[in-house]
This record gives structure tokens, C-alpha cells and sequence, in this order.
């Protein structure tokens, strides 16, 4: 992917990093690509839409997702710019739910890249829009769906069924739900959020303030730098009552720390932003958190 494509991608808010893929939107010259699997019939089995036959009828859909009326679709680009799938998500009209749908090329399936790419677009979808709820289904007997949506998190609903575009096949299906809670913003330095950005931080830490005492475990956590956001789930709260609690119980290589400076590293490092006395009126907590996803908003 070269670096004008990544430009109109952020100035579009829809570049998406995460551990291992860039989530971009496509363009009508990825349509080759983009028929390994559209006109794979393993891949589109189960899909809504039936098996392409020609490469050049992708360039019609392609040039139509300019359009965000429908939705919001993006490619699935490894780092080193091969694309391997698309998905995204389109709101229900009437309704404030919000559906996600994926496809992937057949050789890259079973390697966890559709879990990491749904992921990333509801933590998007959660930032960058406001979208809360979430609804996913697959045909019954798509099991290797089923267990990317349950690794996604989401609840069972109902049964259901649907139909291929054409009409030519009819699916029984499993319908799921997801509610991501309100987002808290935090702000960082250039340091800390990199590294947080980078997943070498998982941890971090604060004063178990008023501010911090709303969170929860399953928020949405979203720590800014400049125009950059990187999205993450609370995995845990880990409460102590002051820092030289936290730094004596916690790893400190998960709190931003290097191999180099955790040799140095001491409680009173935070004492620089929050003092003994307000330590002991509120206590501290270790914020631990799964990176879901680093986007640049708009300005």
C-alpha cells in the first residue's frame, strides 16, 4: 500500500491499524484481488451475494462504496499491502443497530484475521460514529463463522433465515447481538500512546479518581494523541491503595516500560502527576487493556 493510498485513507478517517492488517477503503484497481475470493464459491457459499464469473463486474461494486449511504466497507490490506478481504458496517435503517459483515480469501481462512478485523471495526464504528449496537448473523451450518462471532463476543438472539440476492438459496441462520457501553477518552503524550498503540502497553495507570471510578470491565477505552486514537477494550480494573502497592503487584514491562528502564522504574516516577495525599483520599488503578484498534480522526 503506498503512501498516497494510506493519505486518502486517513483523510477519509477510514485508515484502521491493528496487529496485523490495515483496514482501508478499496479502489476499482484492487478488483483482481478482490476476485480470489469473490469468485471463490468456498468464500461465497454462504455469502448473500452469488459467485462472480467475471473480474470485471467487481469494478461497478467497487466504485460504488465511494458512497456511505449503505455503510461502511474497507479492505483487509496486510502490512505489506496484499489484500486478503473486506468487511464493515451498515447501519439499519429505522433502528440505531448496526450490522457487520466480512468476507475472506480462502487460503488466509482459520488464521485469525477476520476476528481481528471485526474487532477493529466495531472499536471504530464505536469512535468514529457512535454506534453501540451491534447485530451479526451466519447460516447455520457456517461453522467456521460461528466461532469468529463468538470470538468476537457476541450474545445468541434468535434463529432466523435468509436468502442469497438472486433468490437461488435460502439459509437457516443464527442471529447475534452486541452492546459496546459509552466511550471514555483519555489523553496521552506521544510516548505513552505509541506505546500503547504498538500493544507493548496493556496496562495503564491512573489515579482511581471521580473520572476513573465510572469505568467498568467491557468499556470502551479510547486514548488520544493529537488526531490519533487508539481504541481499546477494559480487560480488568486492578485497584491498590497507592502506586508503591501497584509497582511492588504489577508487571511493569506491561505498564511502558523497556526491558532497559524497568531496572529504574519506582513508584515515585507518578508522583510527578498525582501526590501521597491524593493517593490516599482516592487510591490507584492499573487499567488493563486490549488494543482493538488505531485510527487518525478527522481534523
Amino acid at each position: 500500500m503506498d503512501n498516497e493510498r494510506i493519505a486518502r485513507a486517513k483523510n477519509s478517517h477510514r485508515f484502521v491499524q491493528t496487529q496485523r492488517l490495515f483496514l482501508a477503503p478499496m479502489e476499482t484497481a484492487d478488483a483482481p484481488q478482490v476476485f480470489k475470493w469473490a469468485g471463490d464459491q468456498r468464500v461465497t457459499k454462504f455469502l448473500r451475494y452469488t459467485t462472480y464469473s467475471r473480474m470485471e463486474d467487481l469494478y461497478t461494486w467497487i466504485g460504488s462504496l465511494a458512497d456511505d449511504t449503505n455503510g461502511y466497507e474497507f479492505g483487509f490490506f496486510l502490512h505489506n499491502g496484499q489484500l486478503i478481504g473486506s468487511g464493515g458496517v451498515y447501519p439499519i435503517k429505522g433502528t440505531d443497530n448496526y450490522e457487520i459483515g466480512y468476507n475472506l480469501n480462502y487460503d488466509y481462512w482459520s488464521q485469525g484475521y477476520v476476528t481481528e478485523a471485526t474487532k477493529a471495526i466495531m472499536a471504530w464504528a464505536n469512535s468514529a460514529l457512535g454506534a453501540q449496537h451491534f447485530v451479526i448473523s451466519h447460516a447455520v451450518d457456517n461453522v467456521g463463522s460461528q466461532r469468529v462471532i463468538e470470538k468476537c463476543g457476541f450474545t445468541f438472539d434468535r434463529m432466523g433465515s435468509y436468502s442469497k440476492f438472486d433468490g437461488s438459496a435460502t439459509f437457516e441462520s443464527k442471529h447475534y447481538v452486541q452492546n459496546w457501553q459509552r466511550i471514555t477518552y483519555m489523553n496521552l503524550r506521544q510516548t505513552p500512546f505509541d506505546s500503547i498503540a504498538s500493544g507493548n502497553k496493556t496496562i495503564e495507570v491512573r489515579l482511581w479518581d471521580e473520572k476513573r471510578q465510572n469505568l467498568k470491565v467491557g468499556d470502551t477505552l479510547a486514548f488520544t494523541c493529537g488526531n490519533k486514537v487508539a481504541v481499546c477494550k477494559v480487560k480488568d480494573l486492578l485497584l491498590f491503595p497507592t502506586f508503591k502497592d501497584l509497582y511492588n503487584n504489577v508487571d511493569l514491562l506491561q505498564c511502558g516500560y523497556d526491558q532497559e528502564s524497568v531496572k529504574n522504574a519506582s513508584h515515585k516516577d507518578m508522583e510527578e502527576y498525582y501526590t501521597i495525599e491524593e493517593q490516599q483520599q482516592y487510591g490507584v488503578v492499573g487499567i488493563q487493556i486490549e488494543l482493538y484498534c488505531v485510527y487518525q480522526k478527522n481534523n
